[in-house]
């Protein structure tokens, strides 16, 4: 193992250590949980419809080429 592949190991058990405080002071998993699929379920739809209504010009592609061009 070099040198490198250790510091990444660290490094991720840090982060994982980050996590656990965050999530404790949110408290708890299934306070982050639920907020998780809160937000989840609210940007699926949005998601959904903006994807709809940029179809919606004279060609499907209209609004979309504007954006790009």
């Amino acid at each position: 193992m070099s040198a490198h592949d250790s510091e990444i190991i660290w490094s991720t058990v840090l982060d994982a250590w980050r996590f656990s405080m965050m999530i404790g002071t949110l408290g708890g998993s299934v306070i982050v949980d639920i907020v998780h699929v809160v937000v989840s379920f609210a940007l699926t739809p949005f998601l959904f419809i903006h994807i709809y209504l940029s179809t919606l010009g004279g060609t499907a592609m209209r609004h979309i080429k504007a954006m790009i061009t």
